[in-house]
């Protein structure tokens, strides 16, 4: 996976992303190490919960620039806080990225908050 980044976008300087993950694993505790590995000039945290707990206070999204919303091998739906929060994220020009299984997510009735 490859992030790019314009300064204008970034309010903290260098990006600083969260990642909310679906299932921490290997994989998902090497993704930012990954990311980091690609881009040294940037910042890269994990949620504090899966994507089925993330209510947007666990972290607050106001430290961040960039949002990588991992999704599928969780079958629960985000709480409408944490989509409430990440909807206000984007519209605030905090940068977004999910996966195609979302789409799949939002067919089974998940992230109502989300559909735009």
């Amino acid at each position: 996976m490859v992030l790019l980044f314009t300064k204008v976008a970034l309010a903290h300087g260098v990006p600083v992303v969260l990642v909310i993950y679906d299932t921490a694993n290997s994989d998902t505790t090497t993704l930012c190490a990954d990311l980091l590995d690609q881009n040294s000039d940037m910042s890269c945290s994990l949620s504090d919960t899966d994507e089925t707990g993330f209510d947007g206070t666990n972290p607050s999204l106001s430290s961040y620039d960039v949002v990588v919303h991992m999704t599928g091998t969780t079958t629960g739906d985000m709480p409408a806080a944490g989509q409430a929060a990440l909807v206000s994220f984007v519209q605030g020009r905090g940068g977004y990225l999910h996966f195609e299984y979302a789409a799949t997510e939002h067919d089974s009735g998940h992230y109502s908050s989300m559909r735009d």
